[in-house]
């Protein structure tokens, strides 16, 4: 009795029928590697090119020091947080309202400030918005312990 092989798409009859794709050769194959910018060994270059340090900047009196390391970076410096609020009228009309806003948005895009709460509430009696702003100023400083920096 003579078996008749069926020639139907996607019947595997036997293990000679059976075979793998080599997509080697098809565009894309070999993915490109994934680069991720880091901050870690980009610190140091931000801290000497701009002053920064993860994006935050660094006291004008504490930037330019010899600093040769990641590692000396990261424990020389310590972040300062100064708390700041600001209540205003921001409308079309009020000029000195919008500029206020404009400059903490400013600094909050700089990396020199964070918005930690912000509530506008409308006042009909004005035709404006009264805002509040609640933010910390950010900087980086030299730790005390590590001022023999600033004289070398």
């Amino acid at each position: 009795m003579s078996e008749k092989k069926r020639d139907i798409f996607g019947e595997v009859a036997s293990i000679e029928d059976a075979s793998t794709f080599d997509d080697s050769s098809l565009p894309g194959h070999n993915p490109t590697p994934d680069v991720h910018i880091t901050d870690e060994g980009n610190a140091l270059w931000s801290y000497q090119r701009e002053g920064r340090i993860n994006g935050i900047p660094v006291a004008e009196n504490a930037r330019g020091l010899k600093i040769g390391s990641d590692e000396l970076l990261a424990v020389a410096f310590e972040l300062v947080r100064v708390p700041k609020s600001e209540i205003f009228y921001m409308s079309p009309d009020n000029e000195d309202g919008i500029k206020k806003y404009d400059d903490i948005l400013g600094k909050v895009y700089n990396g020199e400030a964070v918005i930690l709460e912000e509530n506008k509430q409308y006042d009909p009696q004005k035709g404006s918005y009264l805002v509040w702003v609640r933010y910390d100023l950010m900087s980086y400083r030299l730790h005390p312990r590590f001022e023999y920096l600033m004289r070398e």
